[in-house]
């Protein structure tokens, strides 16, 4: 026979005895009992934790065979023949009954659980009937088809005890006129301008796609673009078919295992670390870890390192090892370590460690590096931290800066900040006129519009006090405005005149109460009193008057004026502006610029006040100041 032909029959044999690994089996059924067994079904449960077994039966072994189950002449998918074979208890070995046990029959349960990376764990509820008279021995066979699929592993356990079963590959066990057998065929399109890898199959519908690496066993889902730089030799891909009858068998192809490209991204992606530590008899100990995207071939062996500057590190003979098994993997990368024992050097220099990867050398490694790189690292989060802390500083600041100079005290628009009037009593005190003038222009710098008789005495001599004070009242009130009554030793003697004057006229009016009760308003002030009379009456006088007072000295408080917020000056200065403020501020900066302008408004206010002896103004007009800015500190 010529050597064609041999090396064909050869290869037809090899398919032959490969498919015929798997049996095939025409299951009608999926679960079969011995006679002595009666009602035998079985279960899909959606339980977490596995049902308890139980009935007078034990669990003497089973067995798991892999096989070919058919349904048709050409409706075959891979499957698990579990023989379960069981020892029944008589009456002395059985603790009690089931509370569904009947005479002459007992029911009896058993629980089948399979594992199928990279599927959850399954259960098979496994529910049967035993005669009094059955044999002793009997067996159950059970046909498991889900989440089993060629060339995966399934993990089998029954009554505590489990077996692990690898099915064939696809390539060595379908037929190929199978429909089921039919698995996808993945190919790799590399596109170099994006930098990526694109996995496409023959036939997009319905694809499911899971990517693992060479050698290990974790599956975990796969995206169809993958960047070149991520891409590595070992890269697998498993691939099956979702239908809404039933899942086809999974292909697993390797299409980057011969580029060399790729291989050199899982050594560029490569971690080497060492560590000096004690074993627990007190020797020293060489730790060393290896980590990468792949299961490599490698060489690991302790040297040491020379005295001079550029000596190298010398091989410590009788250490090297190969590393190429042992290998552990989570979803990230796959890593192996181990240590050397009693490794000595003769220069007191502790020794370091030497890789070798597809006959690249690596190293030396060293824990003084390790430790320089996590100093390093520290280091530069630190620096981090402070940078960003500065910029933090830098722009905080500059929004206090901004807030303050949104927030100057002075030269406001005015009316900016609310309605103001303000009323007084000066009497024969030519001073006192001065001290109200200086008072209500700097209210007027600080943006309130502030209606004052003195400014306006051609208008008030034009309509007359009651009518000018009526007007300007029903204008404060209507723009959410105050009116604030200066307190001083005149205002408080006419208040309390008044309040006599107005006592008598209705004790002789019998007890009835006007609206209108002193009709004898010779000032401003005198009309100011009755209208709050009024407004006392009407309960609205807490709400839009309220009392000022610029001297320190104690005054006894009329009872006219009894209930009437009362501000002390300067001590309440700045309880005195945010209520004057109309403004209802939402957000937190519009607050925090709000607090920043009473704040620095009372803090001048204050000021100007001792100082005010000094700061004597007209009263003729409204006058102004020269702007003074204000240096900020923050």
């Amino acid at each position: 026979m010529s050597l064609p032909w041999r090396f064909l029959f050869l290869v037809l044999v090899g398919a032959l005895m490969c498919a015929a690994d798997l049996k095939k089996y025409d299951v009608q059924k999926n679960i079969t009992c011995s006679q002595g067994l009666r009602h035998c079904r079985v279960s899909r449960s959606n339980a977490v934790v596995p049902p308890r077994d139980f009935g007078p039966v034990e669990v003497l072994s089973f067995d798991v065979e892999t096989a070919l189950c058919c349904s048709a002449p050409q409706k075959c998918r891979p499957c698990l023949r579990v023989r379960i074979w069981l020892r029944i208890l008589g009456d002395d070995d059985v603790s009690g009954e089931t509370p569904e046990d009947s005479e002459g029959e007992a029911h009896a349960a058993l629980t089948l659980s399979y594992t199928s990376v990279p599927n959850l764990q399954s259960y098979k509820r496994i529910n049967f009937t035993v005669r009094s008279d059955t044999q002793t021995n009997q067996e159950v066979t059970v046909v498991v088809r889900e989440d089993v699929f060629l060339g995966s592993t399934v993990f089998v356990t029954v009554n505590n005890v489990s077996k692990e079963v690898h099915i064939p590959q696809q390539n060595s066990v379908c037929p190929s006129d199978l429909e089921e057998c039919k698995t996808p065929r993945i190919f790799r399109e590399i596109d170099r301008d994006k930098g990526v890898v694109e996995l496409k199959a023959e036939s997009e519908e319905m694809l499911l796609m899971c990517v693992k690496r060479k050698g290990m066993g974790l599956c975990l889902p796969s995206d169809r673009t993958i960047p070149l730089h991520a891409v590595t030799h070992c890269m697998c891909f498993q691939a099956w078919k979702n239908t809404e009858n039933e899942k086809s068998s999974r292909s697993e192809s390797c299409p980057f295992e011969d580029d060399e490209e790729f291989s050199r991204n899982a050594v560029k992606n490569m971690s080497l670390s060492v560590g000096h530590s004690k074993t627990n008899e007190g020797h020293p100990a060489l730790i060393w870890n290896m980590s990468a995207p792949c299961r490599l071939e490698a060489e690991v062996w302790p040297c040491q390192m020379a005295v001079s500057l550029g000596g190298g590190c010398n091989e410590v003979p009788g250490f090297r090892r190969n590393i190429s098994t042992g290998w552990e993997e989570n979803s990230s990368m796959v890593w192996t370590s181990g240590a050397f024992l009693d490794v000595r050097t003769t220069n007191d220099l502790q020794p370091c460690v030497m890789f070798k990867v597809d006959g690249k050398t690596f190293g030396p490694v060293c824990e003084r590096e390790a430790s320089r790189g996590r100093w390093i690292c520290v280091m530069s989060v630190m620096l981090l931290v402070c940078v960003l802390f500065a910029v933090g500083v830098f722009v905080f600041r500059s929004r206090i800066q901004e807030w303050l100079s949104n927030s100057s005290p002075t030269h406001q628009s005015r009316g900016l900040r609310g309605e103001v009037l303000l009323v007084h009593s000066s009497g024969s005190d030519p001073s006192l006129s001065n001290t109200v003038c200086w008072f209500a222009t700097w209210l007027s710098e600080l943006g309130f519009s502030v209606s004052l008789d003195l400014w306006n005495q051609a208008l008030v001599s034009a309509m007359g006090p009651t009518p000018w004070l009526h007007s300007r009242l029903q204008h404060v009130q209507k723009h959410g405005g105050k009116t604030l009554l200066l307190l001083s030793h005149d205002a408080v003697l006419r208040a309390k005149a008044c309040s006599e004057s107005w006592s008598s006229v209705s004790n002789r009016e019998g007890g009835k109460t006007s609206n209108t009760p002193w009709p004898w308003n010779s000032d401003v002030f005198s009309s100011a009193l009755s209208s709050l009379f009024s407004a006392r009456l009407q309960g609205g006088a807490t709400e839009h008057f309220a009392l000022v007072q610029l001297e320190s000295e104690t005054l006894d408080i009329p009872e006219l004026f009894q209930g009437l917020r009362l501000y002390q000056l300067p001590s309440e200065s700045q309880r005195l502006l945010a209520d004057l403020h109309t403004g209802h501020p939402g957000s937190f900066g519009a607050r925090l610029k709000r607090f920043l302008w009473t704040w620095r408004a009372s803090a001048r206010l204050e000021k100007r006040l001792r100082n005010r002896e000094k700061e004597r103004r007209s009263c003729t007009t409204l006058t102004r100041v020269e702007e003074e800015r204000l240096p900020l500190h923050v």
